[in-house]
């Protein structure tokens, strides 16, 4: 067992920190959708992937997507749950309240998810 399982090697630059570019291949979205999952400009965030400002937000993302490929199986069956309509949403994907940068009823949900909570 590695002692990285818990985030994802792949979204962190050479000096540790968290890159949104990285990032944002993981979720597999666009430059733009991940500047507005981030709450800044997509100049910004090409500017300064790695920013320190942005640390807090993208852990946040990191582990939530951890969260979802461990419930999954896999990272290709976490995008497909974030992108895929879902019933408890009323039909909406799980990345259209990321995107709004509405975490908490996606964190909600897969924390009811992980409790085995029936929805």
């Amino acid at each position: 067992m590695s002692a990285l399982t818990h985030v994802l090697e792949q979204a962190h630059g050479v000096s540790g920190n968290l890159d949104a570019l990285a990032l944002s291949e993981v979720y597999a979205v666009k430059v733009p959708q991940m500047a507005q999952i981030l709450g800044v400009s997509r100049q910004a965030l090409l500017k300064t992937p790695t920013s320190d400002r942005l640390q807090p937000k993208m852990r946040q993302l990191e582990q939530l997507f951890v969260r979802i490929r461990d419930l999954t199986g896999s990272e290709v069956n976490a995008r497909i749950w974030l992108k895929s309509g879902h019933p408890d949403f009323g039909g909406k994907a799980p990345i259209e309240y990321l995107t709004e940068s509405n975490f908490e009823p996606v964190e909600d949900l897969v924390l009811a998810i992980e409790m085995g909570v029936p929805r």
